[in-house]
């Protein structure tokens, strides 16, 4: 309960309020001494500290998130619980300046490679022929 309560009080930024609910739940984690995975729960000291990271990541404290990802061993944990270590770790901070850092490329609109054509049963294909009927000039009635 109180790791949840930690991430809806950091997503309204009350710090205060996070860091009690965290710290709460590292004493109860400290008195559990494990992690441990009863009814899928997956509750323990480093379970918290996973939290303790995304936490610090809403608010936008990368430095903390940081520290507390220094020597911590997640390979107990299930890969859901690991993915979300991970994501944390890469996710930008919400307050972080991104305008320097370089917007992805664009996709290119076809995806077959240049000077080979689309293979006829490719959606590409049939997009491209549907289009070509389009545009083509419509059949003329010859009874006039």
């Amino acid at each position: 309960m109180h790791l949840v309560l930690a991430v809806i009080t950091a997503r309204e930024n009350d710090r205060t309020k996070t860091r009690d609910h965290i710290d709460t739940a590292r004493q109860i984690a400290r008195r559990l001494g494990q992690d441990r995975n009863d009814f899928d729960t997956e509750f323990g000291p480093t379970n918290v500290e996973l939290y303790a990271i995304s936490v610090a990541v809403d608010l936008g404290d990368a430095g903390e998130a940081l520290e507390t990802a220094t020597d911590l061993d997640i390979t107990g944990l299930s890969p859901e619980r690991q993915t979300h270590y991970h994501l944390d770790l890469a996710a930008p901070t919400p307050n972080a300046d991104t305008s320097a850092t370089p917007s992805p490329p664009s996709k290119p609109q076809n995806n077959s490679a240049p000077n080979k054509p689309a293979p006829t049963n490719s959606p590409e294909a049939r997009s491209a022929t549907s289009s070509d009927s389009q545009d083509a000039d419509p059949p003329t009635n010859s009874k006039n």
